[in-house]
Order: structure tokens, then C-alpha cells, then sequence
């Protein structure tokens, strides 16, 4: 469990909740990001560790499923609730709550 790892998922978070979230690409043109997209535009130029923690931390909130998160992201039938509740669920267990 990580400070800064919690931060940064919140960022990701904030980010999506901020511009949007949308499949099939990293970013659009109205700027609506996955949740791999904003993962990078809200960390920006950080350390790639960080960038590994904030996978990491969200392969965990999957209860340990190591697959593409782009896939996770672009599966038929995902909501933004879900994406959302994913990051949540990172968030919590960096903090050490259930």
C-alpha cells in the first residue's frame, strides 16, 4: 500500500470523471479517455514504477486477473459505473479499507 499510488489512481479517476470516459481508443476527439488513456494523460511524464503501481493496484481491485486492461476496459457491455467502481476499489485497498 501506497500514499502516492492512491493519489494517482484518484487522479485517474478525477480525470475520467472530469472529460469522460469512452472504448476502443485511448482518447477521442472530444477528449473522453479509457481508462488506460487517462491512466497517462493524468500521471503525465511520472517514474514508469508509478505508472506499474497504478496497474498493479487495479489487477488487484480484479482480484488478481493479470490480463490487458485496454481489453477489461473495451469488453462489450462495460459502463463508465463500472470503470468508476474499479478505481474505487484500487483506491480503497491502497488505503488499507475494505
Amino acid at each position: 500500500m501506497t500514499a502516492q499510488t492512491a493519489t494517482d489512481l484518484r487522479a485517474v479517476r478525477a480525470h475520467l470523471v472530469e472529460h469522460g470516459w469512452t472504448q476502443g481508443r485511448a482518447h477521442d476527439e472530444a477528449g473522453r479517455c479509457c481508462l488506460v488513456g487517462a491512466a497517462t494523460r493524468a500521471m503525465g511524464d511520472v517514474v514508469s514504477y508509478r505508472y506499474g503501481a497504478v496497474r498493479s493496484a487495479l489487477f488487484m481491485a480484479l482480484r488478481g486477473v493479470d490480463f490487458d486492461l485496454s481489453a477489461w476496459n473495451d469488453a462489450p457491455g462495460r459502463t463508465f459505473a463500472e470503470v468508476l467502481a474499479l478505481l474505487d476499489a484500487a483506491i480503497a485497498n491502497e488505503e488499507g479499507r475494505p
